[in-house]
């Protein structure tokens, strides 16, 4: 699981010259030990995915998994190995099942937020006159009365 990128150096003729450098100490200069305590968490955790969606902020990094990679370059078993890649890959699906959910969400809000707007458009031009006419101000809270939860929902709110 070794990881290498080559990186440009200018030197003072003007002279680029490549350069591999390993990524991980790249990412890690102020010390790769920030994500051990949720490694640890996760590797014991009964429901993964809860646990990813307590701290997908943390966990939804490039850093984790390379962290995650360098704990199982560390390892002397073969076993605790598989352990972390496998830990990897359900790390993965869970966040990938996350994201299902949070695209889900948006794309119902959209349509609602589109029903809302075009309650507000003219029925003949399909302009937005303001002030509303009492017409489509009635249409608007009509609209808003049928679609009422799913205007609450902070999912809603975001896509406006």
């Amino acid at each position: 699981l070794k990881a290498f990128i080559f990186i440009l150096s200018i030197t003072n003729s003007f002279l680029i010259l490549p350069k591999v450098v390993n990524i991980r100490s790249i990412l890690f200069l102020k010390g790769g030990n920030d994500f051990d305590p949720m490694i640890d968490s996760l590797m014991e955790a009964q429901i993964l995915t809860d646990e990813v969606a307590k701290n997908v902020r943390t966990i939804a990094q490039p850093k984790f998994f390379v962290r995650i990679a360098e704990r199982a370059d560390a390892e002397g078993s073969a076993s605790k190995r598989k352990q972390y890649e496998k830990l990897a890959a359900d790390v993965t699906l869970a966040l990938e099942g996350i994201m299902k959910v949070v695209d889900s969400k948006i794309s119902d809000s959209r349509s609602v937020v589109e029903k809302v707007v075009a309650s507000t458009a003219e029925a003949e031009s399909g302009e937005f006159l303001v002030p509303l006419s009492e017409e489509r101000y009635s249409n608007l809270k009509k609209v808003v009365r049928e679609n009422l939860p799913a205007c609450e929902d902070s999912a809603f709110l975001t896509t406006i």
